[in-house]
C-alpha cells in the first residue's frame, strides 16, 4: 500500500484527553464553584486560552492550553 492510498482510508481518533474535551460551560461552572481565578477578564480570553481549534506548534503549546482546565478539574465530582 502507498502513501496516496493511507491518506484515503478513514481515520479514527486513538485518543483523547480529558482537559481538550471538556465543555466550555463545565470549565466556567467549575471554576466558579471552586473560586478558581482563571487570569482572564472576558469569556472571549478564557475560549482563546482553554480551546485548541487547529494544529499547535509544538507539545509545550498544548500542555499551557491544558493548563487552566486541569485548574479547574480539581475534584471528583468535577472530573465525574
Amino acid at each position: 500500500m502507498n502513501q496516496t492510498d493511507l491518506r484515503k482510508l478513514p481515520k479514527i481518533e486513538l485518543h483523547r484527553h480529558i482537559e481538550g474535551s471538556i465543555r466550555f460551560e463545565t470549565i466556567k461552572e467549575l471554576a466558579k464553584h471552586h473560586r478558581i481565578d482563571l487570569g482572564v477578564q472576558t469569556e472571549e480570553e478564557l475560549l482563546k486560552k482553554t480551546k485548541i481549534k487547529e494544529p499547535m506548534n509544538s507539545l509545550e503549546d498544548v500542555i499551557d492550553a491544558f493548563r487552566t482546565t486541569q485548574e479547574v478539574l480539581c475534584s471528583y465530582e468535577g472530573i465525574k
